[in-house]
């Protein structure tokens, strides 16, 4: 139920930012990665920096299913296109807040990446990054056992203090 009131506040929060605000600035994301799940996402860029928010899900089964918030910061340093005024190359600096439906785990995560995007169009382009996610918090309040073969897109335990970290999808700058 939190998810749902997450992913309803976010797309108000795209509605009313896209018709306030100067375009251009707002940017839409969807991707898939390690640790953010499938995602959908909402970008500010202010200069050669971006901050923003995504929501994602991975659905194991009927009733299982794990949740992921992440905050971030894009800095973008380096490079040129010619569809867009953005530097290409970035770091990613962010947190990354796991929940699984099944018993109450909570993780935190703090993450940092390094990332290219590709512009299809001038509104339209995709985005690929690699780097790592460092265990801050761990948190289990039940007993329900694991899946037998532990990963982290299964569901298994996300016990290990450095986990890679990659993730690619599209965005449309709105």
């Amino acid at each position: 139920m939190k998810f749902k009131t997450l992913l309803i506040s976010l797309v108000i929060l795209l509605c009313v930012s896209s018709n306030s605000l100067a375009q251009e600035k707002i940017n839409l994301s969807a991707g898939f990665g390690i640790l953010e799940l499938a995602n959908i996402g909402i970008r500010y860029q202010f200069e050669q920096a971006q901050i923003g928010l995504s929501l994602g899900t991975f659905p194991l089964s009927r009733n299982r299913q794990i949740y992921s918030v992440l905050g971030d910061l894009f800095l973008h340093l380096g490079g040129s296109s010619e569809l867009s005024k953005r530097k290409p190359w970035y770091i990613r600096f962010g947190l990354v807040y796991l929940y699984k439906n099944f018993g109450t785990q909570n993780h935190l995560y703090i993450n940092s990446r390094l990332g290219r995007e590709f512009n299809i169009s001038k509104k339209v382009g995709l985005y690929i990054d690699f780097g790592g996610n460092i265990n801050l918090v761990n948190s289990r309040e039940d007993n329900i056992p694991e899946p037998i073969e532990p990963t982290c897109c299964q569901g298994g335990p996300y016990e290990y203090t450095f986990i890679p970290a990659v993730g690619a999808g599209i965005f449309y700058r709105f």
